[in-house]
């Protein structure tokens, strides 16, 4: 939409005040969430912004504006060493029930203690640098990178590269949709759940919310007090309250439809456009002369598909020989034995633009949410091969759209990988469901990545946003579930021995007064009567008074002068300063400030309202768009 953008650019640079200086944390060695996190640094240092980032992983372009400092850590050492049965071992874990996130949350707080002990960000620690924005992937167990968001007194913008699930929305405010949204963690559900699988649901999210308060959390407040030891840095807890947006890995329109509160900004596919490079020559000729179409196998940058177990590799490279179609897979081997003259390997490729070639008939994919926001984008059907809970997640949402299967690796032989694939290309449902949903992922008001600068941007222009979050963020977790009435909570007794006080402090201010309201009723209409009407109290600027009556009026007082000092000097004293008096000359500043928020929106109201009524039309109905809650009715 190039109205919007030119729009959105004149908004832009009439809305930054100054170019900010933003920090980069991100210890993690995730290649895929590397790739989202640099194309949203670039597209900020591309505005001005001086990007400073710390990380595992080097930028894979130059920008300007943006430095990089190494961050080595123990798991990009493990990662490129170890063997399937180590990797397999990881993958049990994460698939144990209600704890699905437990071994990422294990190496998350391990690489997050090799930060605090790395040399350079103890200089930075020390140095007198500032800041205006932190950028981390906080919510992916690393809870105790919030301190640099304290230390440098800047808001904290959070990257979260999986999608949006019950720990984002408890720590975003967002509300918990148990009884329809599916734990992305734990449960390959779809959000039509029979009670069975909504129990599941309840007991999974419940164990993560234990586990993450009485377990991961205390555990990051030990990382900050081990290797930071200041006794004024707050809890961890309440720094992540410093967290003004998240940015979710998630789309909208086509999810499991969930509410979103303000400071919860979906950008699935956000990396899209700084993605999308040329195909290197040799790929970019063995996919045009496909004349019966290219299949593109990748199990992503975290499976180790090089160090499958040989039956797996045979397997595939059997049932490849049998197909009409090429075969382009990116796997870290030079060759494989018996392979056939269909099948190109390759260490590295750029996903979407393969994805997007038009001869790109099926993609087999192990189900990571990146490759699958990139397969939703080009419209090609999938086989998917998953390892973690997330990824049969992911497969289960695809089965659901009709646009692609799972085949578990257990399962896999050469009769199975060749049934799937014959299955996937010859029935034209997959193909037709994988285009109908690349036209809903496509249909956008915003790009992701202008929804990205724009958000980030506001949050610079709007001092963090305080505004956007919703007041559940401050709740603790028993007031927030409601269990006040079932649990005797000190924190509520204080809360109630409060507002005792706060009535006693306020009685005693309408008590203490120079005097009685009857006394001064009676003083004044004899003050009236005294002064033939008083005409002088009314504001008669133009009357010329007499010495003598002028000074009859300024004798007669309820009080001299000098008492009046005394009082009410001793007045402020008593009441903390009497702020109950002040003038509240800030309301219009208010007002300008309020005005200013309201002001600033990706599309005027107007704009909205036509881009969602045609939407409706353009979608038959937008189905997709109805979270499962509204089918929950209580029959009588």
């Amino acid at each position: 939409m190039p109205i919007m953008k030119v729009l959105l650019l004149l908004l832009g640079f009439g809305g930054l005040a100054h170019c900010a200086r933003i920090l980069a944390v991100l210890p993690i060695s995730s290649k895929s969430h590397s790739i989202m996190q640099y194309a949203i640094l670039r597209l900020l240092a591309q505005r001005g912004h001086e990007v400073t980032v710390y990380s595992v992983y080097p930028p894979p372009y130059s920008v300007a504006n943006l430095t990089h400092t190494l961050l080595p850590t123990f798991f990009s050492e493990i990662e490129s060493s170890w063997t399937f049965e180590q990797f397999k071992e990881m993958v049990d874990v994460n698939n144990c029930y209600g704890f699905g996130v437990k071994a990422i949350w294990d190496i998350a707080s391990l690489a997050c203690e090799d930060v605090f002990n790395d040399d350079n960000i103890k200089a930075l620690f020390e140095s007198k640098q500032r800041f205006d924005l932190i950028f981390l992937e906080v919510t992916l167990g690393q809870e105790s990178l919030a301190v640099f968001g304290h230390k440098f007194k800047a808001p904290i913008v959070n990257f979260q590269g999986f999608t949006t699930w019950s720990l984002i929305d408890w720590v975003t405010g967002n509300s918990l949709s148990i009884s329809h949204v599916p734990e992305v963690i734990s449960f390959p559900f779809t959000n039509k759940m029979s009670f069975k699988e909504r129990l599941q649901n309840f007991v999974s999210t419940v164990l993560t919310f234990l586990f993450y308060h009485f377990d991961h959390l205390p555990r990051h407040q030990n990382i900050i007090k081990k290797y930071l030891k200041d006794p004024n840095i707050p809890h961890v807890s309440d720094m992540l309250n410093n967290i003004a947006i998240t940015l979710a890995n998630s789309q909208r329109t086509l999810e499991y439809p969930r509410p979103y509160t303000p400071n919860v900004i979906p950008i699935a596919g956000a990396h899209m456009s700084s993605h999308m490079t040329p195909l290197p020559q040799n790929i970019k000729h063995f996919m045009d002369n496909a004349k019966d179409g290219v299949i593109f196998f990748s199990l992503g940058t975290l499976v180790p598909a090089h160090i499958l177990p040989k039956v797996y590799i045979q397997a595939f490279v059997t049932a490849f020989k049998k197909l009409h179609q090429k075969v382009l897979w990116k796997i870290e081997l030079e060759s494989i034995p018996g392979l056939s003259k269909n099948v190109m390997l390759t260490k590295w490729v750029p996903q979407p633009t393969v994805l997007g070639h038009p001869n790109c008939v099926l993609f087999m994919t192990h189900g990571g949410l990146f490759s699958q926001h990139e397969a939703f984008y080009a419209g090609v059907p999938v086989i998917g091969i998953p390892f973690f809970n997330e990824q049969r997640y992911n497969m289960k949402y695809y089965e659901q759209l009709g646009a692609g299967i799972t085949l578990e690796l257990n399962a896999i032989t050469e009769e199975s990988v060749h049934n799937a694939i014959n299955t996937v290309i010859h029935d034209q449902r997959y193909k037709e469901n994988a285009k109908r949903v690349s036209s809903i992922v496509r249909d956008q008001p915003m790009s992701p990545a202008d929804t990205v600068v724009y958000w980030v941007e506001y949050v610079l222009r709007h001092e963090g946003t305080p505004h956007l979050k919703p007041a559940s963020v401050y709740l603790r977790w028993y007031k927030l579930l409601l269990t006040e009435g079932f649990l005797l909570v000190q924190g509520e007794r204080q809360e109630s021995v409060q507002y005792k006080e706060n009535a006693r402090r306020m009685s005693s201010i309408v008590r203490d007064q120079p005097m009685s309201p009857a006394d001064t009723a009676v003083y004044w209409v004899e003050y009236v009567l005294r002064h033939e009407g008083a005409p002088h109290l009314k504001p008669a600027s133009v009357y010329k008074e007499n010495a003598r009556r002028t000074s009859s009026i300024v004798r007669d007082q309820p009080m001299s002068p000098a008492d009046t000092a005394v009082y009410w000097v001793e007045y402020v004293l008593r009441h903390e300063g009497a702020p109950h008096l002040k003038p509240a000359s800030v309301y219009k500043e208010n007002a300008k400030r309020v005005s200013s928020i309201v002001r600033d929106q990706p599309m005027s109201p107007a704009d909205t309202a036509v881009y969602w009524v045609e939407y409706v039309l353009r979608h038959g109905g937008a189905p997709h768009l109805k979270p499962a809650s509204v089918y929950l009715r209580c029959q009588v």
